[in-house]
Order: structure tokens, then C-alpha cells, then sequence
């Protein structure tokens, strides 16, 4: 069991900087590289799988770092609950975006029509969601590279 313990710093930092790249890229990187190559819903669908996969991904390294940090014995008990709330933080960032705001960004799009959202009535309100989602992605993804930098 030392032999795991000594180990745990480590996998935190691979947990956290696989979390904090997956959000980098997918914000920064992806996202707007398919809007700059597709041109209308397509480029919605594509990003809006992506982000679907991006939320599994919060979720399933919030889970392993809560487990990590909880069975790391090198962490005292204000560290713990630091990383702790950090994760939480960066979850609830990715539970907002993936249950609240991309399904109503869905029903918007879908309301919309063939001819796309941004030449519906309901641009406006799909335009502010978008700028809630994307405000959402930057505070995870700016907790993120706190969590990388903490976690050893």
C-alpha cells in the first residue's frame, strides 16, 4: 500500500491535467476550428457532440480525483477539502452546461427549423445561452489549470 500512496500525487496531476487539456482543447482549439471549416447547424451538431462527450469526461474525472484526493494520506485536511471544492466547482461548471443549458440550446435549435437558429426569432435567446454556456466553459477551464497546479 505505500507503494500505491506515493503514487497518488502523481495519478491526481494525470487526472487533472487529462481534465483541464479536454476542456482546453475542446474550447479553444476544436470548437472553433469546426465553426471555422462548417458553416451552419452542422457545425452545431458537431461541437454539440463533442460537447456531450466533453460532460462524461467532467464527470468521470470529478469522480476519480474526489477518489484520489479522498485516499491521499500526503494531503492534510484543508488541502483535501480545497481540492475538493475545486472539483466540485468544475462539476457543477459541467453539470450546468450539460443539463441545463445545452438541452434548452437543443430545444432552440430544433424549434428553430431547417433554416437554422440564427434565422429564427429565438436567436437572441439561443445567443445568450451560448455566451452563459461559453462563460461556464471558461470558469471550468480556468479552475482546471488552478486544479493542475494544486494537485501535486
Amino acid at each position: 500500500m505505500p507503494a500505491l500512496a506515493g503514487r497518488l500525487p502523481a495519478a491526481r496531476v494525470l487526472v487533472a491535467a487529462f481534465w483541464a487539456g479536454a476542456l482546453w482543447v475542446l474550447g479553444y482549439v476544436a470548437a472553433p476550428g469546426v465553426f471555422g471549416i462548417v458553416s451552419g447547424p452542422l457545425a452545431g451538431d458537431i461541437v454539440g457532440a463533442f460537447l456531450r462527450r466533453m460532460a462524461w469526461i467532467s464527470i468521470a474525472c470529478a469522480v476519480l480525483m474526489l477518489v484520489l484526493v479522498r485516499l491521499s494520506p500526503d494531503l492534510e485536511r484543508g488541502r483535501r477539502r480545497y481540492l475538493n471544492l475545486l472539483v466540485l466547482a468544475m462539476l457543477a461548471c459541467a453539470l450546468v452546461m450539460f443539463v441545463g443549458l445545452q438541452p434548452a440550446m437543443a430545444a432552440l435549435r430544433e424549434a428553430a427549423g431547417p433554416a437554422g437558429v440564427r434565422a429564427s426569432p429565438l436567436w437572441t435567446q439561443f445567443a445568450v445561452m451560448h455566451g452563459v454556456s461559453q462563460l461556464f466553459h471558461l470558469i471550468e477551464a480556468v479552475l482546471a489549470a488552478v486544479l493542475v497546479v494544486k494537485s501535486r
